[in-house]
């Protein structure tokens, strides 16, 4: 079992005529190629924390425009998050069985599609449906684009990979206040989700013609020894790889084929699954709350809405910078160190929630508290493929991730149950102070069954 500590390997090769392509991955460093993936992978991340987090800020004009109430608002955030609920639990786990590049690819364009259609939204009922479609295509997307940038990058780099996948949707995520904020109030709403649908859509071109297929999926699936000795020569040049070599990954454990959501549960991560689930869900619930209500909570303390969006995109920023910290001493230091982002959130929302400050007060304690939720939230996500052999990764890293949007749909909706019923929107914050305490505690209770075993289930 893995805490994000670098593996040593010396070798490329198992013996004369046999390539390990987790050696040699290993033994490439950074090269071309997992720089190019992981290029892709952190675009692609872009666009969705882009997507997903500029109907917050959009959501304010269409409700002006639309009617619509506080309650439809909440039911509009989280339809995306229930299609992207959906999207990992039956579309990404095709990317175990038929590849990781297929499924992306015809996700991206799914993704892209949905985003321009936001341009003609015309009823909260279209737009319901738009929106559950778009998450339905980016729940599928998430999980392959992880398991790939994993099975690309060198052992002391899988955890940063993931890092910067996440930060890459925090930065998209806090691009969409100043863009929001630039466009809206000039051009209107839709032109928003104009420059929103074509930028998707040179993200979904560029998978289409540069993504390459996992080297470890190929392998395990038994590929053409001629095309897995292509990409194997892409990779590392000098191995002079051909359709002659037998290519086989001797770092991972066989003892479960993956077909089976049992497997999952076997061996040791029969408690250590579980505990993914439960931190990514809390970490979710609370992420997804602040990216949906922040600015409207904030606008609700009497802040001028452009300066609302401004202050959560901050917030999103910074805490996309002490995420990367957090998957840097994860793979120095192990998972243990990353309990310190959730706790120190503890504090900063029981007081944001209390009622008792005036609003400027409350933006004080809510903006660094969501800081320090989202580099938490880096230190849930940036583990969980690292857990699961190949033939299972994709199926690992879907189902926690899926999971993880129960708890996602369940932060909107709380929001706007709470708006509904007249109480104080910042209250909720009150509620939300339980998760960080339970993304902590999950997060221990990993590292501790990490550091009782001594076998691990992936490289």
């Amino acid at each position: 079992m893995t805490s994000g500590h670098p593996h040593t390997r010396s070798s490329p090769s198992v013996k004369a005529g046999h390539i390990d392509v987790g050696l040699l991955i290993d033994s490439a460093g950074l090269n071309p190629l997992s720089k190019l993936v992981l290029a892709l992978a952190c675009l692609t991340s872009f666009m969705e924390g882009l997507d997903l987090s500029v109907i917050s800020y959009v959501a304010p004009y269409i409700r002006d425009d639309l009617k619509l109430p506080a309650q439809s608002l909440g039911n509009v955030f989280s339809a995306s998050v229930l299609g992207m609920l959906i999207g990992g639990l039956a579309i990404s786990p095709l990317g175990d069985r038929f590849g990781r590049r297929p499924v992306i690819v015809f996700a991206g364009c799914a993704f892209a599609l949905m985003s321009v259609l936001q341009v003609s939204t015309a009823s909260y009922v279209y737009l319901l449906g738009v929106r559950f479609f778009l998450g339905l295509s980016v729940g599928a997307i998430g999980p392959l684009l992880t398991a790939l940038a994993i099975e690309y990058a060198p052992q002391n780099l899988k955890i940063r990979f993931v890092g910067f996948m996440v930060m890459s949707y925090s930065l998209g995520a806090a691009a969409s206040g100043p863009l929001t904020a630039a466009i809206a109030p000039e051009l209107g709403w839709r032109a928003v989700f104009v420059v929103n649908g074509l930028l998707t859509a040179a993200a979904a071109v560029a998978l289409l013609r540069f993504l390459p297929e996992s080297i470890r999926f190929m392998v395990h699936s038994q590929a053409p020894a001629s095309v897995i000795a292509s990409l194997v020569n892409r990779l590392a040049p000098a191995t002079r790889a051909s359709e002659a070599d037998r290519f086989v990954v001797c770092d991972e454990r066989r003892d479960h084929d993956g077909a089976r959501i049992t497997d999952l549960l076997a061996g040791d991560l029969r408690f250590v699954t579980p505990m993914l689930w439960l931190g990514c869900a809390a970490s979710a619930m609370a992420i997804y709350f602040n990216a949906s209500w922040g600015p409207i909570i904030y606008e609700g303390l009497s802040i001028e809405r452009n300066a609302a969006a401004i202050f959560s995109s901050a917030a999103s920023l910074s805490g996309a910078i002490a995420g990367l910290a957090t998957t840097h001493l994860i793979d120095r230091r192990g998972v243990v160190s990353a309990i310190w982002f959730p706790l120190s959130a503890v504090p900063l929302l029981l007081v944001a929630g209390s009622g008792m400050l005036p609003p400027e007060y409350v933006i004080a304690f809510a903006v660094p508290a969501s800081v320090l939720l989202i580099a938490g939230h880096f230190g849930m996500i940036s583990i969980i493929g690292t857990y699961y052999p190949t033939a299972m990764r994709v199926r690992g890293i879907a189902w926690a991730t899926s999971i993880a949007k129960v708890g996602g749909a369940t932060g909107p909706a709380i929001g706007g149950n709470v708006m509904a019923a007249g109480i104080p929107l910042t209250s909720s914050y009150l509620l939300l102070a339980v998760c960080p305490i339970v993304v902590a505690l999950s997060l221990l209770a990993i590292a501790h069954r990490t550091a009782m075993s001594s076998t691990r289930l992936t490289q």
